[in-house]
């Protein structure tokens, strides 16, 4: 009896481990089980004066602490060491505030911590964001040093990973590499960074609205954002298909344990009148935890998909290829066609500058939407089109209101050591002519890296810096301005007589 007794406790006490791991709340981590934005209390001693933090439960499935924000230049940014260590203003939705570096330090160092930025440039009315998938920075000793930076997505251009491994500094101490002179001071008027050699990014320079400068800085992004926010969050705490797959183990185990338990507690009761009623609550415990997992399971949004041919409706969904990968933002089109398209570029109404470096185009621009403007992003197209085969489709309306488009079978796209170069390209059929085939096994070009197979560039000789996989500059280039009457420079392709007011460029997993 005392044998089977002891079995059942144990059997109880792992399953209270698997009830804490589901339910606990990080001691550091606030922000990773409430349910709206708002200013909550953090739990860190080490962390003083730091007690307060703003958790956003809105923005890329919540679950987000806000470690710094710039709004409208109300709070001076130039500070001293202690003051970036301990952290400055108030954590709130509409304050300007930063959290500290020892705060930073101690919650990222507590667990695997995704890092979120964005940014706004309102002189072009422009938004981006940038995600890594993996954030963390060492202790003063370190001089707070950013130890890890994961993997890069999203809209904003990589201009984080070159600070990988450095040192922050601030006007009153120089940790950067740019020998004796102090970035901070040289270039952005005190602000702390984690600088390396005074480039690429500094999101604590001055606020220098609508004026060009080394202000708020992402370097081939804008030098004087007018907002810029950073996030950390828990990479098992989203609402995401992460949170959801963790959340469905543990209900299996606890199912397991729950039935095992009941099993072996029948038995007790069988050849014993002893009354457990411990045991007891300890199932009605475990079902209760059962039941509070379901429930959240219900809430949580399943439109992570791996492909469009999955999708349900029209809209944006959350583009996972495999459990590796980093999620990424897309449109899928479920009407034209039959649907299960994923749109790659949406041109609608000249809101977005095309004229874009190389840099740009391999990252993406815009924002990813049904009636936006946007490029997907030349790392995602090669990504996504090397995972399975596709199909592709190119849609036209040109400035009379005419409607045509292309459809080829096979479309593929090369990676960055070939220049993302169009390796596949399928049989044509469609209304509008077959505009792309002179473009066949061509490598992309920008205004910033000419990769094409004429004397000169044809980007910026014949297509106002537009950039495209030209070959000797015919056939089309639907990433061009957008403007009317522009006889060949603008969105253009060779068998219509107009220039296209609408270009869009779609795929689908065959």
């Amino acid at each position: 009896m005392m044998e089977q007794l002891l079995e059942i406790l144990t059997l109880t006490n792992n399953t209270n481990k698997i009830v804490d791991k589901t339910f606990g709340n990080h001691p550091l981590e606030p922000c990773q089980s409430v349910s709206s934005s708002g200013v909550y209390q953090i739990n860190c001693d080490d962390c003083s004066p730091t007690s307060e933090v703003y958790c956003d439960a809105d923005s890329f499935d919540g679950g987000w602490l806000v470690v710094q924000q710039r709004l409208d230049g109300s709070l001076n940014f130039t500070r001293s060491w202690t003051e970036y260590r301990n952290g400055f203003g108030t954590p709130g939705n509409s304050t300007e505030f930063w959290l500290g570096l020892e705060a930073l330090h101690q919650i990222t160092t507590s667990g695997e911590y995704e890092l979120s930025i964005e940014l706004k440039d309102e002189r072009y009315n422009e938004y981006g964001y940038a995600r890594y998938t993996d954030f963390k920075v060492a202790g003063e000793r370190e001089k707070y040093r950013m130890s890890h930076l994961g993997e890069h997505s999203g809209t904003l251009p990589d201009m984080l990973s070159s600070h990988k491994g450095r040192r922050f500094s601030t006007f009153d101490q120089d940790n950067d590499d740019w020998g004796e002179v102090n970035c901070s001071v040289r270039y952005y008027s005190g602000g702390g960074w984690w600088y390396r050699s005074c480039a690429q990014s500094a999101l604590n320079g001055q606020y220098t609205e609508n004026k060009v400068g080394n202000g708020i800085s992402w370097a081939a992004w804008t030098d004087a954002a007018t907002y810029s926010r950073m996030m950390i969050r828990l990479e098992n705490a989203s609402n995401g298909a992460l949170g959801y797959e963790i959340l469905e183990h543990r209900f299996d185990n606890l199912q397991l344990c729950l039935v095992e338990l009941v099993k072996k507690l029948t038995h007790v009761l069988e050849t014993s009148e002893i009354k457990l009623d411990t045991l007891l609550d300890g199932i009605f415990a475990i079902s209760n935890a059962s039941n509070q997992i379901l429930q959240q399971q219900a809430k949580l949004p399943r439109n992570v998909i791996n492909s469009c041919l999955n999708a349900i409706d029209s809209g944006l969904y959350q583009l996972k290829l495999s459990t590796k990968s980093f999620p990424v933002s897309v449109y899928c089109d479920m009407e034209s066609f039959l649907g299960g398209w994923l749109v790659i570029q949406q041109r609608t109404d000249g809101s977005v500058n095309f004229i874009r470096n190389w840099r740009e185009y391999q990252t993406g621009f815009g924002t990813v939407g049904e009636s936006s403007e946007f490029w997907l992003g030349l790392d995602t197209l090669h990504l996504v089109t090397s995972s399975a085969a596709y199909e592709l489709v190119v849609e036209l309306i040109d400035e009379t209101g005419k409607y045509g488009f292309a459809r080829y079978k096979d479309f593929k796209i090369a990676g960055e050591a070939e220049k993302y170069r169009m390796s596949a390209l399928g049989e044509y059929s469609g209304t509008i002519g077959d505009g792309l085939r002179p473009h066949q096994n061509s490598k992309f070009s920008t205004f910033d890296q000419d990769n094409d197979l004429r004397e000169g560039s044809c980007s910026l000789d014949y297509h106002s810096g537009a950039a495209w996989w030209y070959n000797n500059c015919g056939g089309s280039s639907l990433n061009g301005p957008y403007e009317k009457n522009a006889q060949g420079n603008a969105i253009f392709w060779i068998h219509l007589g107009k220039t296209s007011t609408f270009s869009r460029m779609m795929i689908r997993r065959k």
